[in-house]
């Protein structure tokens, strides 16, 4: 079933996203404007090892709806969230078989 607005409630969280925007001459990252989005944040400390043995092991999980992110991108928590902020570095678009779902985003 695709996302609806009846499931807001499971989303008590805002964080603050900055799209990437380019990288400056010496290699520092440029954002656009941010936005807000209402998410559902989970402390989750998966570990994934790859078969070529490199390691993923994310700090955080976001669930959100209707949101496309960039690996680039900053997102910026709460208070009271250590760190703050963070990049992300997964994306995952959950469907169902209504197509689109939900974002699940790993930082």
């Amino acid at each position: 079933m695709s996302f609806e607005s009846d499931f807001e409630d499971m989303f008590p969280f805002t964080v603050t996203i900055h799209p990437f925007s380019s990288e400056a001459a010496d290699g520092t990252p440029t954002y656009g404007t941010s936005y807000t989005k209402k998410c559902m944040i989970e402390d989750d400390v998966k570990h994934w090892r790859f078969i070529d043995r490199s390691e993923f092991g994310p700090r955080r999980m976001l669930f959100l709806d209707d949101i496309n992110l960039d690996l680039k991108d900053k997102i910026v928590f709460p208070t009271g969230f250590a760190p703050n902020e963070s990049t992300v570095t997964y994306v995952f678009r959950a469907s169902d078989e209504d197509g689109y779902h939900h974002t699940e985003a790993f930082v």
